[in-house]
């Protein structure tokens, strides 16, 4: 096997931690641009025990859509989130029909009366 000098080795960590830290100042300011979004529509979105905070972390961080901060649906998938939050109580209590689908499932909704 080929062995790296220890100086060469430090300087490819050193890149390497240069770029892990602009990524993540570049995604601590997208993730301010989602939240002046969201708390155009509720003002309680950075409020951690809020709910508007729950629908606002599920579209950032597991929304299978992975809208960008400034796509032109954001605001009316954020609202259909905190509507879904608000009215099952967190999921608590699920409707009794069109709930999340479960990982086997499709996502098709069929309605009951």
């Amino acid at each position: 096997p080929s062995y790296r000098p220890v100086e060469k080795w430090q300087e490819e960590m050193e890149e390497a931690a240069k770029i892990w830290l602009k990524n993540m100042e570049e995604e601590e300011i997208n993730v301010e641009k989602w939240f002046r979004q969201f708390e155009a529509v509720a003002p309680y979105a950075k409020d951690t025990t809020s709910i508007a905070h729950r629908a606002a972390q599920w579209i950032i961080s597991e929304d299978p859509m992975q809208l960008k901060f400034d796509a032109p649906n954001l605001i009316q998938r954020y609202i259909l989130v905190l509507f879904y939050l608000t009215t099952t109580n967190n999921v608590q209590k699920p409707w009794r029909s069109c709930n999340k689908p479960e990982r086997a499932k499709d996502s098709t909704c069929t309605f009951i009366q």
